[in-house]
C-alpha cells in the first residue's frame, strides 16, 4: 500500500486518510471517556471525604485519592499525580517509610553535629547529614502534593541540597568536590561518629 501512495494511487492515499482519521477519532472518543469517569469518580470521592469530615469519622482508603486527579476542563486533559493501584499505593507507602526513616537520620545527624567538637568529626557528620537530607529530598519530590512534608533539622550550609535542588547535579558535585578527600584526612579512631543510620537510632 505505501508504495501505492507513493506512486499516487488516488483510493490507497484516501484509505490512509480514513485509517488515520478513524484513529484519531478513536483517540478521542478515549479521552473524553477517561475525562468523564473521572469526573464522576473524583466529585463522589470528594462528596465522600466531606461527609466523613462532617462526621469526624476516618475516610476510606481511596485509589486513586481525588486529591490526586488534576482535571482540566478546558482541554479535557485527566492527569494522575498519584498512586492508582493497590501495587502503586503499596509503593507510595514504602516511600514515604523511607522518608519517615530519613528524617530520623537528619535530625540524629544535626544534634550530633552540634555536639561534636573535633573538626574531622563534624566533617563526617556534616556529609551524613547532608546526604540524608539529600535522600529526604528526592523521595519528597516524587510524592503527590498532598504528601509532601517539610524536612525539620534541615542543615542551610554551603554545600546543603535544597528543597529546589536539582539532585541528579547535587550528587554529581558531591562526587567530585573533595568529599572523599575529607574522609581520609579526618582523624584516625574518631569512632564516637554514629556509623550510618542504624548508629543513630541504636
Amino acid at each position: 500500500m505505501s508504495a501505492a501512495v507513493v506512486k499516487g494511487n488516488r483510493p490507497a492515499r484516501q484509505l490512509i486518510v480514513q485509517l488515520v482519521n478513524d484513529v484519531e477519532e478513536e483517540a478521542r472518543k478515549s479521552r473524553q471517556e477517561l475525562f468523564e469517569q473521572m469526573t464522576i469518580y473524583k466529585q463522589g470521592a470528594e462528596r465522600e471525604l466531606e461527609r466523613c469530615r462532617a462526621l469526624g469519622i476516618e475516610p476510606p482508603e481511596m485509589i486513586p485519592h481525588p486529591d490526586d486527579i488534576d482535571i482540566n476542563p478546558r482541554t479535557g486533559e485527566v492527569r494522575l499525580r498519584g498512586p492508582f493501584s493497590p501495587e502503586e499505593k503499596a509503593n507510595q507507602d514504602l516511600l514515604l517509610e523511607w522518608r519517615a526513616e530519613y528524617q530520623d537520620d537528619v535530625s540524629g545527624y544535626a544534634g550530633l553535629y552540634r555536639k561534636a567538637r573535633s573538626p574531622g568529626k563534624r566533617a563526617m557528620l556534616l556529609e551524613d547529614w547532608h546526604r540524608a537530607q539529600a535522600r529526604f529530598d528526592q523521595i519528597n519530590e516524587v510524592l503527590p502534593d498532598r504528601c509532601k512534608a517539610e524536612l525539620k533539622d534541615r542543615s542551610w550550609e554551603k554545600d546543603a541540597p535544597r528543597p529546589d535542588s536539582d539532585m541528579r547535579e547535587w550528587w554529581r558535585r558531591r562526587l567530585t568536590n573533595g568529599a572523599t578527600a575529607r574522609r581520609a584526612a579526618a582523624v584516625p579512631g574518631d569512632g564516637s561518629r554514629a556509623q550510618g543510620r542504624r548508629g543513630i537510632r541504636d
